[in-house]
C-alpha cells in the first residue's frame, strides 16, 4: 500500500505565553509599549492591563514553509458566586490570521490581543457571575501531507478578578435647604392661593351690593 510522503518543510506551535503592559495614556503615539510575561491577569471592575498572547512558531526543518493560517478562540472560565460551581463558557471570539512564511531553522512569534474583553467583563456585572479564568485555543490550519502533531495547543491564564466598589451617592445638604424653603414658599402660595375663593366672594359682594342697590331702586319705585 502506497502512503504519501509526509512535507519536509514542517512548523510546530513550541510554545504560547502571555504578556502584559500598563494601561495608560501615552503621548507619543509612536512609542512602542512594553510588554512583559505575565501568569495571572488582574481585574479590578472593568481596569486592567493590556493583555496579548505570544505564540512561537517553530520551523526545525530544512525548508521553509509558507502560507500557514492560524486559528484560534478566546473563551472565559467563569464561577458562580453563589454556589462556587465553575465552567467554561464557548468562545467570545474565534478568528484566524495568516503567516506569509516562517523560514527554515527559525523560530517566529506572532502576537494575538484578544479583543472585547472588556467588554466580556462589563457583561458580568451584576450578574453574580465573575471570570477566573482566560483560555486560548490554537491550531495550525490543517495541510495536505503534514501531521498535526505539535500544530494544535491551549494556555489558560488565571484572572484574579475584583469588582469595583459602589460609587456613593452624595447628597446635598444646602440644595435640600433650598428644597425645604421652596417647599415652604409653596405652601405659602397655596395659602394664598386658598385666599383667592375669598377675593372672588369679595367681588361677589361687590355684585351683591349692585343686587341691593337694583333692590332698593325697586322699592323706591313701589
Amino acid at each position: 500500500m502506497f502512503l504519501p510522503a509526509l512535507s519536509s518543510a514542517r512548523t510546530v506551535i513550541g510554545s504560547l505565553s502571555w504578556e502584559t503592559t500598563p494601561r495608560t495614556e501615552v503621548k507619543d503615539r509612536n512609542a512602542t509599549a512594553v510588554y512583559t510575561e505575565t501568569r495571572e491577569l488582574s481585574v479590578k471592575g472593568l481596569d486592567f492591563d493590556r493583555l496579548r498572547t505570544v505564540i512561537s512558531l517553530d520551523n526545525n526543518s530544512e525548508k521553509k514553509e509558507m502560507g500557514i493560517v492560524i486559528r484560534y478562540a478566546f473563551r472565559l472560565q467563569l464561577k458562580n458566586e453563589e454556589s462556587g460551581e465553575t465552567f467554561w463558557e464557548v468562545p467570545y471570539q474565534a478568528d484566524e490570521l495568516r503567516v506569509p512564511v516562517v523560514k527554515a531553522g527559525i523560530t517566529r512569534d506572532v502576537k494575538i490581543l484578544p479583543f472585547k474583553l472588556r467588554e466580556q467583563f462589563k457583561r458580568l456585572q451584576k450578574t453574580g457571575f465573575v471570570p477566573v479564568a482566560l483560555k486560548i485555543e490554537v491550531m495550525i490550519s490543517p495541510r495536505k501531507n503534514v501531521s498535526e502533531d505539535g500544530r494544535i495547543t491551549e494556555s489558560v491564564i488565571p484572572v484574579k478578578y475584583e469588582a469595583a466598589p459602589e460609587k456613593k451617592r452624595m447628597i446635598n445638604i444646602h440644595g435640600i435647604g433650598h428644597r425645604k424653603k421652596s417647599g415652604v414658599a409653596e405652601q405659602q402660595a397655596s395659602s394664598e392661593e386658598k385666599k383667592s375663593p375669598v377675593e372672588t366672594e369679595s367681588s361677589a359682594g361687590t355684585e351683591t351690593v349692585n343686587v341691593s342697590t337694583v333692590s332698593e331702586n325697586v322699592s323706591a319705585e313701589k
